[in-house]
């Protein structure tokens, strides 16, 4: 049976009640308020340490409201220096001299800021984005419970085509929600991570890679804890924080956050997921994609260099959903999420043209893909591109058609400019 590898990003969690990106960048600016508050020269959009990176340091780049870009301003800013000033040097030359502000600590004591209440506030929010995830989680099964059947009957449906295995991005619980029988690598029963049972090789697995919920941390060991009502241990605030060779300090925390991820994979389990990716991906005869933002430069240089790989051709499949307004791939190439998708697709979006007989030209907005319910394609033969612009939900309605562009069977074998109308 051929194989399909899934990779979820946080688009695939939000129809069950887990936060956007914009929502986790709320979640941290109160946080920030709450535990690291700015007490001089206060003003609304500059009140606490979070928001003084977010709105002094390259400021421009984090419109989008991308925690994970705040998140690796953090633990960037954090590593250049202990005293109360940013200066140039090697490390910071696109970052201007700045004054630490004078906040009140997570001890509750009146300080200038310096890297270590950086260290400790990236501690502080990954910890709350943990705990806000797990409160979310206790009551899925019954908040959702026709949404998660939906997907549950979507991958079945796939299933009688394709092992599947997914690399899941998200910390939440909802893919095992639905699909409770998938081998993480950890053994439920003592809550071990089972190195045996990892590397047996077998599909219908699910790779937490960047940790779940249900990571528990007793000393520095990470194990499994079913119940997300059970107590967990201690939180990344009231454990150390480690270094890595490049000075940067990172939580020692049962989830991975900002965009050094490379650097904080290599403890178990993070890294036996991490170095069995390249293998799942050569494997996969098929690769989709739900939610994801391409964000991850890591996964896309993989999956982009075993793209270029022309002695297995794999159709790479996109589910997402986009704002109607959207331009097209085709007009202008969409935007930073469009450049990625297409730079790890090997594709141009010169390549792509509309998914429907009945137009003689490609729209110029997404609308006019989710009006007649079909995907924007790359002509691109080598490089087979199919993208979904409404969502995951509504692609679940579409199963058949997802799984011919699964299987690449969009085009009239006889026409291969032209595609079949569904």
């Amino acid at each position: 049976m051929k194989k399909l590898l899934i990779v979820l990003g946080a688009g695939a969690s939000i129809d069950f009640g887990m936060p956007k990106v914009s929502d986790v960048d709320k979640l941290f600016e109160k946080l920030a308020s709450i535990h690291f508050p700015i007490i001089e020269n206060r003003a609304s959009v500059n009140d606490n340490l979070y928001n003084w990176v977010k709105n002094n340091f390259n400021a421009n780049e984090l419109k989008s409201l991308n925690y994970e870009d705040i998140m690796f301003k953090v633990q960037n800013i954090a590593s250049f220096s202990k005293n109360h000033k940013i200066y140039y040097g090697s490390n910071s030359e696109y970052i201007p001299p700045k004054e630490f502000p004078k906040i009140r600590s997570y001890y509750k004591y009146e300080t200038i800021a310096n890297s270590d209440e950086l260290i400790k506030m990236n501690a502080v929010l990954n910890h709350g984005l943990l705990t806000n995830l797990r409160e979310k989680g206790k009551n899925l099964q019954t908040a959702k419970e026709p949404e998660l059947d939906q997907i549950k009957q979507f991958f079945n449906f796939l299933g009688q085509d394709y092992e599947m295995g997914f690399v899941n991005l998200n910390h939440d619980n909802v893919l095992l929600s639905a699909l409770p029988e998938l081998k993480t690598g950890f053994d439920k029963n003592t809550g071990k991570f089972d190195s045996e049972m990892f590397y047996n090789n077998e599909w219908n697995f699910c790779y937490h890679i960047h940790g779940s919920i249900h990571f528990n941390m007793e000393d520095d060991n990470i194990t499994w804890k079913e119940d997300l009502n059970e107590k967990f241990g201690l939180g990344a605030p009231n454990r150390r924080s480690f270094d890595t060779e490049e000075g940067a300090t990172h939580p020692m925390s049962t989830i991975i956050t900002g965009k050094d991820k490379i650097n904080q994979i290599y403890r178990e389990p993070f890294r036996q997921y991490f170095l069995s990716l390249d293998r799942k991906i050569y494997e996969s005869d098929t690769i989709l994609f739900i939610g994801y933002g391409f964000n991850d430069s890591y996964i896309n240089e993989l999956i982009r260099t075993h793209s270029k790989d022309k002695s297995k051709q794999r159709n790479l499949v996109v589910i997402d959903y986009k704002d109607e307004n959207m331009d097209c791939l085709a007009k202008v190439g969409g935007d930073d999420w469009a450049q990625k998708m297409l730079n790890t697709s090997n594709n141009h979006f010169t390549d792509m043209r509309s998914g429907n007989i009945n137009w003689n030209d490609v729209p110029n907005k997404v609308s006019e893909f989710i009006k007649a319910q079909t995907f924007e394609y790359s002509n691109d033969r080598d490089n087979p591109l199919f993208v979904w612009y409404s969502g995951f939900l509504d692609a679940c309605n579409h199963r058949d058609k997802i799984l011919k562009a699964l299987k690449g069977d969009f085009y009239f074998p006889d026409k291969p400019h032209d595609v079949q109308e569904y």
